[in-house]
Formats: C-alpha cells, sequence, structure tokens
C-alpha cells in the first residue's frame, strides 16, 4: 500500500498548475503584415515555429514537473514496508501468553523465560517513533489499554509473570482490534507469542478479519502430550490409616493422537510389608475421556 507521512501539503500540488496558467495568459496577440518580398520565406518560418512551440511546449511540462516533485518530496512518501522516504511509524500490539501452561521446563530451558527473551529482542527491533501495546493474555483489570513507547513495554514485560486464571485469546483480540482500527499510523501489526495451546486459540475468522499484519513468534515447542486428570471421586469412604482405599476419577486427552498412560496400582503379598507397584497400560483416545479405578496406599510405598 503506497501512502504519504503527510497528506496535508499535498494540497500544494495544485502550485503546479501556476506555469500553465502564466503561459496562457503571457499570449500576445501578433499583427500580421502582408510583404511581397518575404513570400517566399513563410514555408521557413513555420518549420520554426513548429520547433519553437514544441521546446516550449517541453518546457512547461518540466516547471509543472518540478514543482509537483517537490510537492511529493515534502509529503514524505512511503509504503508499508518503510523502503520510500522515511521510517513508517508502526502502531503494534504484542499479545503476550503469560498463562500457566506457559511455565513449563522443555530441553532448551523454562518456556516462560525464552518467550519473554524473545519478546525482548522484537521490541528492541521498533524504532523510537513507534508506538507499542504490550498486552498480556491474563493482565489485571487495572491495567491502561494504550499505545506507548517500546521503553515502557519493556517494563511491563519485566513485570510479566505467569498466571493461573483462565482467559482465551478470543476475548483479547476483540480489544487489539478496536484499537488497531483506531489507531492513526499507517503501519500496523500484531504480534503473538504462545505454546498455542488449542483450549485457548480463537477462531481463524477473527485473525483473518485483524485489519494488521500477523505475527506468530516462534517458540521451541515440543510435543504436548496435553493429558490431565479431570475428575476424582472417592466415592464418599471413610480413608482410615493403615488401610488401603480406591479412588475413581477421570483422564481427558485433549490432543489430536491417541495416548498410552502408564497407571500405578498398589498391592501387598498378603499382609506383609513392603507393598509394591503393579503398573498397566490404558489407551485413552485422542478428544475423549476415560475412567480409570486407581487402589491408592495407606502410606508411600517402598519401591
Amino acid at each position: 500500500m503506497f501512502n504519504f507521512l503527510n497528506t496535508s501539503i499535498l494540497f500544494a500540488a495544485a502550485a503546479a498548475l501556476v506555469p500553465l496558467v502564466i503561459h496562457l495568459f503571457s499570449k500576445r496577440k501578433v499583427t500580421i503584415v502582408e510583404f511581397s518580398s518575404v513570400r517566399h520565406l513563410k514555408a521557413m518560418q513555420k518549420r520554426q515555429v513548429r520547433k519553437l512551440k514544441i521546446r516550449q511546449l517541453l518546457l512547461l511540462l518540466l516547471r509543472m514537473l518540478i514543482i509537483f516533485i517537490a510537492v511529493l518530496a515534502f509529503a514524505r512518501p512511503t509504503t508499508e514496508s518503510g523502503s520510500i522516504g522515511s521510517h513508517a511509524s508502526v502502531s503494534a500490539v504484542v499479545l503476550f501468553d503469560n498463562s500457566a501452561s506457559m511455565n513449563r521446563y522443555l530441553i532448551d530451558g523454562n518456556l516462560f523465560d525464552i518467550a519473554k527473551k524473545r519478546t525482548e529482542q522484537l521490541l528492541d527491533s521498533f524504532e523510537e517513533s513507534d508506538e507499542i501495546l504490550f498486552l498480556p493474555l491474563v493482565h489485571s483489570a487495572n491495567q491502561t489499554l494504550e499505545f506507548k513507547s517500546k521503553a515502557i513495554a519493556k517494563e511491563l514485560l519485566e513485570k510479566t509473570t505467569p498466571q493461573f486464571a483462565y482467559t482465551t485469546f478470543q476475548k483479547q483480540l476483540l480489544v487489539v482490534k478496536q484499537m488497531l482500527a483506531e489507531s492513526d499510523n499507517l503501519n500496523k501489526e500484531l504480534y503473538i507469542i504462545s505454546d498455542l495451546q488449542r483450549s485457548t486459540f480463537p477462531d481463524s475468522a477473527i485473525l483473518t478479519e485483524m485489519e494488521a499484519s500477523l505475527f506468530f513468534v516462534e517458540l521451541p515447542l515440543e510435543e504436548n502430550t496435553n493429558v490431565s486428570l479431570t475428575s476424582v471421586d472417592f466415592g464418599g469412604q471413610l480413608i482410615l490409616p493403615g488401610h488401603d482405599f480406591t479412588i475413581t476419577a477421570e483422564i481427558t486427552n485433549q490432543s489430536q493422537k491417541n495416548k498410552m498412560i502408564l497407571l500405578p496400582h498398589w498391592f501387598s503379598m498378603g499382609n506383609e510389608l513392603p507393598k509394591r507397584i503393579l503398573r498397566s497400560m490404558l489407551q485413552v483416545k485422542n478428544q475423549s475421556t476415560s475412567p480409570v479405578r486407581l487402589q491408592l496406599p495407606d502410606s508411600i510405598p517402598v519401591i
């Protein structure tokens, strides 16, 4: 997209018509007097007049073009990439996922710390004239949502910590969409730093409707099993010291693949200690929940 940083001065482009107006009003009326002695020179005179008119027309166009180019230069033309003219200021939203799933350890280290470091590198790439909204996915209701400098955005990033409250990208992107629409800058960008959990990620429709360039900051994500213990039921039994007890639970697999779960079952040889563990395998199909029964000891067993 092609635009100008200083559109108000484009009205001065009308000054390019001044040489044309001067040319039209400066024409003189020539009185023609016939002389028989110069009759044979008329053919030569027509050729010279034709050349003179072409030269005057080219000179007129050149003067108009010089004025027009000067006006465009003051208007500071630019593109979204900033390849023409001065750097076009950017309105950028950095949406940072600080949910609990980000606070886990990978081979490369803590995912949350890695995300903060890469976000800091992203903020360093902006110019001082750019305006940035740093928005944690889980943020305080008292946080002022407005574009600020990259220095303030880096301060907010430093203070951001993992949160255990639940929210979704869908909710936050509705706010981001409105703020970007109200921004006056030509360049509008949205950066998402997240481990892209299925439960929090938005519908693709709102991303395509976003009037901004969309970027995902790459993180060293590993395959996430996304298997959780979603409910536990003690069945109303009385738990007494020295007695084993059994619980019923539900295991939910929210990933796209079937998963094999290793389940421990404690048992003893008669009434003698120490207790032993028998492990069994349970297959939980993708996007499904399976019930399990676990026998637990009254104390930590010796394996």
